[in-house]
């Protein structure tokens, strides 16, 4: 379940806020090959929370409400 919340946040965000993965990541403050990996699903379970918890943090400070990415869940 962490690992479709993690994917849909992210992709919710690159189609929203962002142009690229590459910009996303440096917003996020992550890797990219981390952020790859999460929506992916193919990384370990403290690679999504790192993911989600920067995701999530970029949300709050910038007012972005997730209520129509989260529905699907």
């Amino acid at each position: 379940m962490e690992n479709k919340i993690t994917a849909l946040v992210a992709e919710y965000l690159l189609k929203e806020q962002f142009r690229s993965k590459k910009q996303m990541a440096n917003a996020l403050g992550l890797q990219y090959r981390t952020l790859l990996n999460a929506c992916s699903g193919k990384c370990s379970s403290r690679c999504h929370e790192k993911v989600l918890k920067a995701t999530l943090r970029y949300c709050v400070e910038n007012g972005i409400k997730l209520d129509s990415a989260i529905k699907e869940v």
